[in-house]
């Protein structure tokens, strides 16, 4: 119960936080990263216990963070992908490297509040087979509930025509080959 002193009364603000466990997360360290799965898809997870580990790397330029965690991803195709932390609990800091040893990785992107609220969001360009590293912290070491979702945002043009041409005349990436280009320019037949 809440009991004002000496008896006032008024409104309160009560806050309630699950600490966890205490336990580390099975993806705290790096060599311990979970695999995602190829397809686009959500996983819900947590940094509750979660640490930074010698020579990993400042995730996001300027932002303090403290509390990562790691999954390992293979674009199963070529094109734009897009990772997010909307929904999550906490402040994200979210980054994506190449590489398989925590002191050599090289950064493709990283992102601090690009989603709704406080949440990370990150567009990179993926190759079909290469291995990506995924790395989730809170800032200020804050820590919670994470939600990661990976999805695919295009595939690269193989018809010569510029994707932007195609998506200037809404032209579904399915419906390319049924609308044809006979003259081999950036005009089409439609």
């Amino acid at each position: 119960g809440v009991d004002g002193w000496g008896g006032e009364s008024g409104y309160i603000e009560l806050t309630i936080q699950n600490v966890g466990s205490g336990a580390a997360p099975a993806n705290d360290d790096f060599a311990q990263r979970i695999l995602l799965p190829m397809a686009p898809g959500t996983v819900l997870a947590s940094n509750f216990g979660a640490s930074l580990e010698p020579n990993e790397p400042e995730h996001v330029f300027e932002s303090t963070g403290g509390a990562s965690v790691w999954w390992s991803w293979t674009a199963p195709e070529s094109g734009i992908w897009c990772v997010d932390t909307e929904g999550s609990e906490i402040d994200s800091l979210l980054a994506v490297y190449t590489g398989d040893v925590l002191s050599t990785l090289l950064q493709v992107g990283s992102d601090d509040d690009s989603g709704l609220f406080v949440s990370s969001l990150l567009e990179f360009t993926a190759t079909a087979g290469t291995n990506y590293q995924i790395a989730v912290d809170g800032f200020d070491g804050e820590q919670g509930a994470i939600t990661l979702t990976l999805t695919r945002v295009s595939i690269p043009s193989t018809d010569g025509i510029p994707d932007s041409w195609w998506a200037e005349h809404a032209v579904a990436p399915e419906d390319r080959m049924a609308a044809g280009n006979p003259d081999g320019d950036e005009q089409s037949n439609l």
